[in-house]
């Protein structure tokens, strides 16, 4: 079965209310125990393997845009101390410092 970008969509609209990790930590539970699947399940799956990928690149690492006077967040571009922040006081993303070659304690 192969979802189109519409049937995605209406998924999106039609599962917003789920929680993403609850119906997570519920499925790796059960669904070693199903006999059957519907497509219905099938699709509401797909949507979940969907949402946790996007919530694990909303924790992914981003670069900050380094000049010569100041740092910017990679992601929200608001001047951003390296004053120890792991992480963009702004935005909340994590902040890559290594691939600048600074380090942080």
């Amino acid at each position: 079965m192969r979802l189109t970008e519409e049937q995605a969509l209406q998924d999106n609209m039609r599962f917003a209310n789920c929680n993403t990790l609850a119906e997570l930590k519920y499925c790796g539970r059960n669904i070693p125990h199903r006999k059957s699947i519907t497509n219905d399940e099938i699709r509401f799956y797909a949507w979940l393997c969907r949402s946790a990928v996007s919530m694990l690149k909303e924790q992914e690492a981003v670069k900050p845009r380094v000049s010569t006077v100041e740092q910017r967040c990679g992601n929200c571009n608001k001047v951003i101390e390296m004053d120890g922040w792991k992480a963009c006081p702004w935005c909340g993303k994590p902040i890559l410092w290594e691939a600048v070659g600074r380090s942080v304690k």
